[in-house]
């Protein structure tokens, strides 16, 4: 929210992954797993295992989310396309458009994510989303949020080989696959 309040200009891939990291991931993945893990009685090592790759799915689904507020069918995905751009949120999307624009594209850019919603006219919205779509940042979030939640799949089949096949192993599968495969 300060990002948007001071109109950040200068946030990096790395910044917004820390912002994933102290929202998103906290409260939809490793509050719940550290919660499970503190009941379950884990060890120390367990549980840092699973904060890790809760982390990792976290930012997948957090960037995942970022891509379908721009490109998801509004039927299923049941929020108003490019509401992201409205509130002028910084996404991973938007700091990757700004490090690639021209400075003047880029100015204007800002100038946008800097009105308030209600000033923000349809046009300035699409002119936004065309250019998050030439430069290239929608795919360079997909891509991303590939990557993450590769790297988790790889992480769960190489650190969680003692967990044995259950219906618990396949629903924290079956996580991995959804953070892919969702439309909303």
């Amino acid at each position: 929210m300060d990002w948007v309040r001071n109109n950040k200009a200068d946030a990096t891939e790395r910044d917004y992954l820390l912002m994933c990291l102290k929202k998103t991931c906290w409260y939809t993945f490793l509050t719940p797993i550290r919660v499970g893990a503190i009941l379950g009685g884990a060890s120390a090592a367990l549980e840092w295992r699973l904060r890790r790759w809760g982390t990792m799915l976290g930012a997948a689904f957090q960037i995942q989310d970022d891509v379908l507020n721009l490109t998801a069918e509004q039927h299923l995905y049941g929020k108003e396309i490019g509401g992201d751009i409205a509130e002028g949120k910084r996404t991973v999307i938007v700091v990757h458009l700004l490090r690639h624009a021209p400075l003047p594209e880029a100015r204007r850019i800002l100038r946008i994510y800097g009105k308030p919603r209600e000033e923000k006219t349809p046009e300035e919205i699409d002119f936004v989303l065309d250019r998050m779509r030439r430069r290239g940042s929608i795919d360079f979030a997909r891509d991303l949020a590939h990557r993450l939640t590769m790297s988790a799949a790889r992480n769960f089949e190489c650190r969680f080989t003692w967990m044995p096949n259950s219906p618990y192993r396949r629903f924290l599968e079956e996580m991995i696959t959804y953070m892919i495969a969702r439309q909303l």
